[in-house]
């Protein structure tokens, strides 16, 4: 949980989405702009670590490029700003759009909606990507790449968006979560607890019963639309919020697949949202009711003993450089990549946070650090660090997270670059290697992060493209590269030197 309005509605009633001709929303990419621009100059005066990161996200490719060229000339009128967006940070300013937001998490997230009313007043149920079959799961990675605040852009209110007329799901969600946003986090987060409604079958009023005879205060039907939680148990020492959300899944749930997979997402951004779960089976109750009550009454108790913890130890360890607390004390590793060897590795890991410090832990993260070396090495050393971080629910990585990892490379081998050392793997280092072409849901690389070897490799495959005129541009828009900052461009000019030597 963040703060009371961790996710807001920005309406902009005069904004007119170009839906025959440039298909962008030039108003909502202005205040887009406008507004993150102004975030950055508050940011700027404080000491680099205090400041947030953010990102952009649009519905589509032609409203992430406007965004782009609208900050290109922002920053030419305030070049002070170049900061947020220097590739060699870890987490520099992002545009995205709905197909390649997956794995990007900034601390303010600003969200495009671009489509909208047309000059005429028409309102089109076309959002591209979320109108095609997933396209919910797209929206869900959207919504929950902000770690403390998303701000949505949009041309028109949720009622003026007519479900009725699209099947897709997705869309069905965008407006449940557009009715969220207008209404604040009051009505979804974990926070006061008020009622929306009655409850909604007798299995149901079943298990509230029971609750409230173990002595848990109950609350039916907290939220909005399609994002209702059946039943709210109110934190007993913290009247004003919620210990938890209990889901009664009774025959509703098992009449189709789509509808477990829809629940599934929408799980997700509730848990997101701060949001603990407990599920209820109606066979598991009716089968054996006194064994589901003892264990939600179980998993009730222990999340307010966690909750206790969390409140009774306030003391940080004052070498450990503003990292912020995992989520939980055992990180569950819900990592948003590629089902890949890696990916597949890590989710079978054992991940304990809590810990991270101890020689106990030490084999395990020692064999985290080498699987990752084995599979992306060569990997500049602090973007190793990172990755250790996330896996374990750390939003920053702070100067004793990155010593504690250094602390197994002793025996790594490294090569010194003019943007950082680079850790490779057993097959020791090599004047040239393929370049990794990022898979599908995976995004690009800031040139910075990418060794030299690697660069050379993808200009010798594209030698052809030396003979342009500007060579630089012409490899950077083949690596798919839009925009092109200073640093980045020597860093290809460093990259092109280097493989005519080689060639």
């Amino acid at each position: 949980m963040t703060e009371d309005q961790a996710v807001s509605l920005k309406h902009l009633p005069n904004a007119v989405y170009d839906r025959g001709k440039t298909r962008t929303n030039r108003l909502e990419a202005e205040a887009v702009v406008a507004d993150a621009i102004k975030k950055m100059k508050s940011w700027i005066n404080l000491p680099e670590e205090d400041r947030l990161t953010l990102g952009v996200i649009t519905f589509n490719t032609q409203q992430q490029s406007l965004i782009q060229d609208l900050f290109d000339e922002a920053l030419r009128e305030n070049p002070e700003l170049e900061w947020f967006f220097d590739d060699d940070r870890v987490e520099p300013t992002v545009v995205k759009n709905l197909e390649n937001v997956q794995g990007d998490e900034r601390d303010v997230m600003l969200f495009s909606i671009a489509n909208g009313p047309s000059k005429a007043g028409k309102m089109s149920l076309n959002f591209g990507a979320l109108n095609r079959q997933g396209g919910e799961r797209r929206l869900n990675v959207a919504v929950t790449r902000a770690r403390q605040k998303l701000v949505v852009y949009v041309s028109f209110l949720p009622e003026q968006l007519k479900v009725e007329g699209t099947k897709a799901q997705g869309v069905h969600d965008l407006k449940s979560f557009l009715e969220y946003a207008q209404k604040g986090s009051c009505t979804l987060e974990a926070g006061p607890a008020v009622s929306k409604g009655e409850m909604e079958s007798p299995f149901e009023e079943a298990v509230a019963a029971a609750l409230t005879a173990n002595g848990w205060q109950v609350v039916p039907q907290i939220g909005v639309s399609g994002f209702r939680i059946d039943l709210g148990i109110v934190h007993p020492e913290h009247p004003g919020t919620f210990l938890a959300g209990i889901e009664c899944d009774g025959a509703t749930y098992h009449r189709s697949a789509t509808a477990r997979d829809r629940d599934k997402i929408r799980e997700q951004v509730l848990r997101n949202l701060g949001w603990e779960l407990i599920r209820v089976w109606s066979p598991d109750w009716w089968y054996d009711k006194a064994g589901a009550i003892e264990r939600i009454h179980s998993e009730l108790n222990q999340l307010l003993e966690t909750s206790r913890k969390q409140t009774i130890i306030p003391v940080i360890d004052d070498s450990i450089e503003n990292e912020s607390a995992p989520e939980s004390s055992s990180h569950s590793n819900e990592i948003s990549e590629q089902k890949d060897t890696l990916s597949e590795y890590l989710r079978s890991s054992t991940i304990n946070a809590d810990l991270f410090y101890k020689q106990e832990y030490s084999p395990s993260l020692k064999e985290m650090i080498e699987a990752i070396i084995q599979e992306e090495a060569p990997i500049r050393e602090d973007v190793l660090a990172q990755k250790i971080a996330r896996i374990h629910g750390w939003n920053r990585t702070g100067k004793r997270i990155r010593d504690r990892v250094n602390s197994f490379l002793k025996e790594a081998t490294f090569t010194e670059e003019s943007t950082g050392r680079f850790v490779w793997n057993d097959e020791g280092v090599k004047e040239v290697i393929d370049y990794r072409t990022p898979g599908p849901g995976k995004d690009r690389r800031p040139v910075d992060e990418i060794a030299l070897a690697e660069l050379c490799g993808f200009i010798i495959a594209n030698k052809t493209l030396l003979s342009e005129e500007d060579a630089v541009l012409a490899i950077a828009r083949e690596m798919g590269i839009n925009r092109l900052t200073t640093r980045s461009r020597q860093r290809l000019q460093e990259a092109i030197d280097r493989a005519k030597e080689i060639l």
